[in-house]
């Protein structure tokens, strides 16, 4: 792929998420180990800053076999399920309703989804129910830029938008993909247990945040947010390792802590919210 198709992809990857209403994005760069570049994390742009930046960004990726990754910021009242690790047949299950299809590397592709009104729990059983990465935290590789992982070495594919329907849904429209998938039944006394508001398995992130202490600025802690909402996730009965996962989807600061590379700030928010409830 020529220079220039490079960051035409990345710039139209962009724009399909603008004709949402998304306001600000997250980029990161990592090496080919996965680790944050030095300078590697950008916050808060808006769509005048990625028109500028990427035309830069992407080559200087493709020349020193570095890794791009997106989050867009969900506008209020949208969620975006990214189904990340589908084959072709699973793809077709949701193509019509899809805002964007982004092949990562030959044979593998990425759908997201624009949901409105949709919440993380049925971002869940959407990933569940069509069988893709669970792991996947709204951040994703930006077509355009190269898939840089040590088995494609040196002949780095290019990370392509396949196809763009521009589609939004409603989660009723999704009621075929989660079919299979059953939403959880949990009893009052597990759903009282450590509840910090909310109902079912894991309890309301926006709880943790109305609990947390304030800083200087007058905003919520949100690493005093992290560990409560940890801390009653764990209360509930849920493990370690699923925590871990949820925190990553539920929280901005956690999600944008692994984009960077700084994976350990999950892991030690968890053990200090294990720690409380111990």
């Amino acid at each position: 792929m020529r220079e220039q198709d490079c960051i035409s992809e990345a710039l139209a990857m962009a724009r399909a998420f603008v004709r949402i209403g998304v306001k600000r994005f997250g980029l990161t760069r990592t090496d080919i180990a996965g680790k944050l570049v030095e300078n590697g994390y950008r916050v808060g742009l808006n769509e005048g800053a990625m028109q500028l930046s990427l035309p830069y960004l992407v080559p200087l990726c493709w020349r020193l076999s570095q890794n791009l990754i997106v989050r867009p910021q969900e506008p209020a009242g949208w969620a975006f399920a990214q189904l990340d690790d589908l084959e072709a047949g699973k793809v077709e299950r949701v193509r019509s309703r899809a805002l964007l299809i982004v092949e990562t590397s030959p044979g593998n592709f990425q759908v997201w989804l624009a949901i409105e009104g949709g919440d993380k729990a049925l971002m869940q059983r959407l990933k569940k129910g069509i069988g893709s990465d669970s792991r996947a935290s709204g951040a994703g590789r930006l077509a355009g830029s190269p898939n840089c992982k040590p088995k494609y070495a040196p002949n780095f594919p290019a990370v392509r938008i396949v196809d763009e329907p521009d589609a939004t849904v409603k989660p009723g429209e999704l009621a075929d993909v989660l079919a299979c998938v059953p939403k959880p039944v949990f009893t009052e006394q597990r759903q009282q247990h450590f509840s910090g508001g909310g109902s079912g398995r894991w309890p309301d992130y926006q709880d943790s945040l109305n609990h947390a202490l304030l800083k200087s600025d007058g905003t919520p802690d949100r690493s005093m947010a992290d560990c409560l909402w940890c801390r009653w996730a764990l209360g509930r009965g849920n493990n370690r390792d699923t925590v871990e996962v949820k925190l990553r989807e539920v929280s901005e600061k956690a999600g944008e802590e692994w984009d960077r590379g700084n994976e350990q700030y999950v892991s030690r928010t968890v053990d200090a919210a294990l720690k409380r409830v111990r």
